[in-house]
């Protein structure tokens, strides 16, 4: 069980890891996609703010795969990632949703 645990954490944080990669790295594949917005069609702070979040998590997700790898293997020390990079995710991408959602007009 703790290897399919694994192979889930690493399948699921590469696919968040490498769409915030493309975005951040090669912007226009990204939008080409479905990952992010043209630039033309978004405001220059909205655009800004993505591609900021987009290199954020390209630094900081690596850890959730490392978690899932050291899971794999067997290695205690993955709780240890899989808690920095967990907690990091959830915090920043829990704070962006609801950052927007609040700046939506109220009808």
């Amino acid at each position: 069980m703790q290897i399919l645990w694994g192979i889930v954490i690493v399948a699921l944080s590469l696919l968040c890891w490498g769409g915030q990669a493309v975005v951040c790295f090669a912007p226009a594949t990204g939008t080409r996609l479905g990952l992010s917005e043209a630039q033309a069609n978004v405001e220059p702070t909205f655009w800004a703010d993505v591609r900021g979040e987009a290199l954020w998590d390209v630094l900081t997700l690596w850890t959730l795969v490392v978690a899932g790898v050291l899971l794999i293997i067997d290695d205690t020390a993955w709780a240890h990632f899989g808690l920095v990079g967990g907690g990091m995710y959830v915090y920043f991408a829990g704070r962006g949703i609801f950052s927007r959602v609040a700046a939506l007009p109220t009808s």
